[in-house]
């Protein structure tokens, strides 16, 4: 059994619909995606742990979110319906966040992120997760959109 991975920026009335506008070949080409393959939202999460010591650490105002789902991705739609496929929704701050990074800090947070219990992996394996992070969030940031995260197996 393999893992789909995709990142995508969409409206959000749009994203719990991704799967489904994706098969239809005349919606499909309304998202900007990358796909990524491999991944879960799992391993992403740590990333935002990462985002939240940087901002601390440089005293950036962020406005953190509260409660025991801090560092976690927001399932979005009916997840009842499927047990096949998901769709993530990004914290907004977060995408913000990777907005804004500039390439010294690129190459920091993907050493971060590689030496991570979820990833364990070297920083040259993932370069292309952040780097494509960062162009969909200036995307979505852009023209006020959300970036997303769709799973399948």
């Amino acid at each position: 059994m393999s893992i789909l991975c995709e990142l995508f920026i969409a409206e959000p009335a749009d994203a719990p619909l991704y799967e489904e506008l994706c098969d239809d070949e005349a919606e499909g080409g309304r998202f900007e995606r990358v796909l990524l393959g491999g991944m879960n939202s799992l391993q992403f999460e740590p990333l935002l742990g990462i985002m939240e010591r940087e901002v601390r650490m440089a005293s950036i105002p962020y406005r953190r979110p509260s409660g025991p789902e801090v560092h976690r991705l927001e399932q979005v739609g009916e997840p009842e319906k499927t047990d096949t496929s998901w769709v993530f929704r990004f914290p907004t701050g977060f995408v913000a966040w990777l907005a804004a990074l500039d390439a010294p800090r690129a190459a920091a947070v993907t050493e971060q992120w590689a030496r991570t219990e979820e990833l364990s992996t070297s920083p040259e394996d993932i370069e292309h997760v952040v780097s494509s992070l960062m162009e969909l969030a200036r995307l979505a940031v852009a023209s006020n959109r959300g970036l997303y995260m769709w799973g399948s197996l």
